[in-house]
């Protein structure tokens, strides 16, 4: 992690100690998981520690039984490490200091209490400044538990300039470092012993597995990679792909994961996972966890650092706390996306003294017996409604309660502080069944320098350009014909209401616009690209991005990838008429509801008032529906964190959301009928004519039905 300026100079400590008593009615729940055929054990938070350490203390930290050890960002003097000891009030110890141009990038402690830490050397200026852009060198030193240099060695150069992102110190005293797709072993010593290249992305963890074996969490494109080496030979003794992208960690020779809300643990050698832990019964928000300590095989040391609060919660888990029964009248949560509501399910337990949150959970493959569930008469109290898409099908259904007596009534919620767009698009017949919390937006970016002034493009000038530059969509691997699918689809995104004639139902899709639209994208000169566009854009390649916007900085990192300004010139519009211009698309997040045969009114509305009202403030992810939160969130991090965001990047974004459009289910519908049936043709499967005559015969038939 880089120094940089502007870093706060004080770290106050405190620390108290509570202990708890859990308040569940049940020991264990169940929900809808292969991992959850029988009750996990029933873990209660036996200790609490708050301590304030700082907003940066997590970002670099390693927790033992005892101790947090965390970075200490200082620029007047030198930095360092510091140790809090977690079960005494005392202030923090410094355990070693660097020199001003030095930075630690990530550190280990050994069960001696010794440091080992991969130290950054920077360069002084003239004026005796640090040059933080002109490092010297990153060596790897070992410090003893008060500080004192034992030895220190310099790392040999990567492939990653010098990055260290992970140290593992092993249960035989050997020392592996992770940089990149790089492993390095260091003996005892710190004698360097070799290098390893591992398979797939970002390193996400190391582990000791004991027996030298030494486990490595990776990203893919699509997927988590786990794999476990022979830590002296390199030798690969287990892989396996995770389809789900889970947060894991090391333990003594285990492994853990997080799973919806459940602690798994896994056991490599027999592949086999099993759950724990279910943190909403011990009122723990997942979302919060930010390290994991296990204390031997019956209690866990978990940090929390929990959204708009400083301080660091640190809570003891174990499974010999004796929870008080106090029971509550239970309702349902019917979800596809458990973990979105699992910490405001965890805050509504916690604080409601009459009723009792319980998610019943069901995977996105599941979602025809979700609905199925929806239809039934003892269904769910609350529901979740899996995106704006299925927001109307609900509502015809009648599967949702009107929200708007109680929103009048409510002291938590005005729909006038929310964003206009988020409430017209969710009204019905003047009825309204949910406000959703969060709004996204994707959209078209290019180099301003190519498009000669526009701000908007119609199709044909969206294509003149990729006959101009027709690997602009191109990427790592992907077939000739899967790029052409992109260039179309990106085409038809707000151009496919040029085919269709709202008023009539009438399609046109055998017009000869249309079918010189295909024709031009099937001759385009596309090629199979090895490198990713991150690597051609730095090469001075011309790319085409996509973006989603979950912050205003996300504009300037895609403008420092691509290395020029970009214009969100967005989708191509349909040329029909000048008001039909290019532009985004809006997506909506958190959408819930109360199912309208819930015999709980009260206790579902008193659940959902406060999920809807959290689209008032703003969040770490999304963008909020609140006027003030969004505004709020838009402005984030300009002329402090980062200067180099500037109102025209802030002005840029705003116009997104503000132009951006919302594509109900009809036209994502007619998008998969046309992704179906110019592949073959762009593959050279099928002739023109034959695709043209059946894309407009299932369309034709699809609005002939609606």
């Amino acid at each position: 992690m880089e120094v940089s300026k502007g870093k706060e100079l004080l770290i106050y400590f405190s620390l108290a100690l509570v202990i708890l008593s859990m308040t569940a009615c049940s020991l264990a729940k169940t929900q809808d998981s292969n991992l959850q055929s029988a009750p996990v054990d029933s873990y209660g938070i036996q200790q609490e520690m708050i301590l304030d350490l700082g907003n940066n203390a997590l970002s670099n930290c390693c927790l033992t039984e005892q101790f947090i050890y965390f970075e200490k960002m200082n620029e007047a003097t030198a930095g360092g490490l510091c140790r809090q000891n977690l079960a005494e009030d005392a202030e923090a110890v410094e355990v070693l200091k660097l020199e001003r141009n030095e930075v630690l990038q990530r550190f280990a402690i050994t069960d001696e209490g010794e440091v080992i830490g991969a130290v950054k050397c920077y360069e002084l200026t003239e004026n005796d400044e640090v040059d933080y852009n002109a490092f010297i060198a990153l060596e790897l030193r070992k410090f003893t538990e008060t500080g004192s240099l034992l030895w220190k060695k310099e790392i040999p150069e990567g492939q990653t300039m010098s990055i260290v992102t992970h140290i593992l110190v092993g249960s035989a005293g050997n020392i592996c470092i992770a940089s990149g797709q790089e492993l390095l072993f260091f003996e005892k010593s710190g004698d360097f012993i070799k290098r390893q290249s591992v398979k797939g992305e970002m390193i996400q963890l190391l582990a000791d597995m004991g027996e030298e074996n030494i486990a490595v969490l990776q990203n893919t494109q699509t997927r988590q990679g786990l794999t476990v080496y022979q830590g002296t030979t390199g030798k690969e003794l287990y892989h396996k792909e995770f389809q789900d992208n889970r947060r894991w960690f090391g333990g003594a020779g285990r492994l853990y994961s997080i799973k919806e809300d459940l602690l798994v643990k896994y056991d490599w050698k027999n592949n086999t996972e099993q759950a724990i832990i279910n943190f909403t019964d011990c009122g723990i928000d997942v979302s919060a966890i930010e390290i994991f300590k296990e204390l031997g095989d019956e209690s866990f040391l978990v940090g929390l650092k929990e959204e708009g609060n400083s301080k660091i919660r640190f809570v003891l888990l174990s499974d010999e706390v004796q929870q008080e029964e106090i029971c509550k009248t239970q309702l349902i949560l019917a979800s596809i996306n458990p973990q979105t509501f699992q910490s405001s399910v965890v805050s509504f337990n916690t604080r409601d003294t009459e009723y009792e949150l319980i998610q019943k959970s069901y995977d996105i493959s599941q979602l025809d017996q979700f609905n199925a569930y929806l239809a039934t008469q003892n269904s769910a109290d609350v529901v979740e409604i899996p995106g704006k898409h299925l927001y109307s099908t609900y509502v015809e259904d009648d599967y949702l309660m009107d929200l708007l007596p109680l929103i009048e009534q409510s002291e938590k919620i005005n729909l006038e502080d929310f964003l206009p767009r988020a409430i017209d698009e969710f009204m019905v017949d003047g009825k309204f069944y949910s406000v959703p919390r969060g709004i996204s937006v994707a959209i078209l970016a290019c180099s301003t320098e190519l498009l000669d002034g526009k701000t908007s493009w119609t199709i044909e000038e969206y294509l003149d350009f990729m006959e101009e530059y027709p690997n602009a969509f191109s990427a790592e691997g992907y077939a000739e014909e899967v790029v052409k699918g992109k260039i179309f689809r990106t085409a038809m995104y707000l151009g496919i209401e040029a085919f269709i004639d709202e008023e009539t139902g009438i399609a046109t899709f055998g017009s000869e616009r249309f079918r010189s639209i295909l024709k031009r994208i099937s001759a385009l000169d596309v090629s199979v690209i090895p490198q990713s566009r991150e690597e051609r854009a730095k090469n001075g390649e011309v790319v085409l991005w996509d973006l989603d916007f979950f912050k205003t900085e996300n504009l300037l990192s895609a403008e420092q990838k691509n290395g020029k300004e970009l214009t969100l010139i967005g989708y191509p519009g349909s040329g029909l008429e000048e008001g039909h211009k290019s532009g985004g698309l809006i997506g909506y997040t958190d959408l819930i509801g109360i199912h309208r045969a819930t015999k709980h009114v009260d206790g579902a509305w008193n659940y959902v008032e406060s999920y809807i009202a959290g689209g008032l403030k703003k969040g770490d992810f999304y963008f909020p529906t609140g006027k003030d939160a969004f505004e709020e969130k838009l402005q984030e991090g300009i002329d402090k964190q980062n200067p180099e965001i500037t109102q025209v990047h802030v002005e840029k974004v705003r116009s997104a959301f503000q132009e951006g459009v919302y594509l109900g289910d009809e036209e994502y519908d007619l998008l998969s009928i046309l992704d179906e049936e110019v592949i073959p043709y762009f593959k050279g499967d099928k002739e023109l004519d034959d695709v043209v005559k059946i894309i407009q015969n299932r369309i034709q038939l699809y609005l002939d039905e609606k």
